[in-house]
């Protein structure tokens, strides 16, 4: 006898990882943790933003990375506004950088570095 397969939506085994042509399956705890963390990342981002924190050249790589670098699922199943927002943040952490006389050339390494994607992007964004 064949035993029907059903679908269950409450399985979740991870995210597919496609890379230079093979793919890698990242299991579901270690997806979410990814993910957790680069929640944290852009909530604190956000108060850096809204001026209740003060803004450390040392966080800015981690914002850019959040923002749509390097992390994995940053880009995935991103809505227009979604992108339109990580290209803002990402923008806007631009203008606070240099409102405070932090090295302009040091953090547009960081975001060409971290967030690469999101560096093109938004150069195309601004244009």
């Amino acid at each position: 006898m064949i035993k029907e397969l059903v679908f269950n939506k409450d399985t979740y085994i991870g995210y597919l990882k496609i890379k230079k042509g093979g793919m890698k399956i990242i299991p579901g705890d270690i997806d979410t943790k990814i993910i957790n963390k680069r929640d944290q990342i852009l909530q604190h981002l956000k108060h850096v933003l809204s001026g209740e924190k003060s803004i450390k050249e040392k966080n800015i790589n981690k914002y850019f990375k959040a923002l749509g670098g390097l992390y994995i699922r940053s880009d995935m199943y991103g809505s227009n506004d979604e992108k339109k927002s990580s290209i803002n943040g990402a923008l806007k952490l631009l203008k606070l950088s240099d409102k405070q006389n932090l090295p302009t050339q040091e953090i547009l390494n960081y975001f060409k570095g971290s967030a690469p994607t999101l560096y093109k992007k938004s150069q195309l964004f601004v244009l």
